[in-house]
């Protein structure tokens, strides 16, 4: 009993934990983690998707060319970006 109490809290942590939005291009995922305001909320060097789908707005075009960002992969989890 006590191996299948064990067993389904461990599943039952893997599955509840948060989602992290792939973000490969380090200067995108770094512009995102010093982004003011605070993109990541928990502060755990990562974005989910959770933090992701309640940002409205990343700034300028042109402030992400200024930061070397080459790859946008991620930014499909930013879903109620208005700007």
């Amino acid at each position: 009993m006590k191996h299948l109490l064990l067993t389904l809290i461990f599943l039952s942590s893997f599955f509840a934990s948060a989602q992290i939005v792939n973000i490969p291009d380090a200067n995108f995922k770094n512009a995102l983690l010093n982004h003011n305001p605070v993109i990541d909320t928990n502060g755990d060097g990562e974005i989910q998707v959770s933090e992701a789908e309640v940002v409205t707005q990343l700034g300028y075009l042109t402030e992400l060319r200024d930061k070397g960002i080459e790859n946008l992969t991620g930014i499909e989890a930013f879903i109620n970006l208005t700007f």
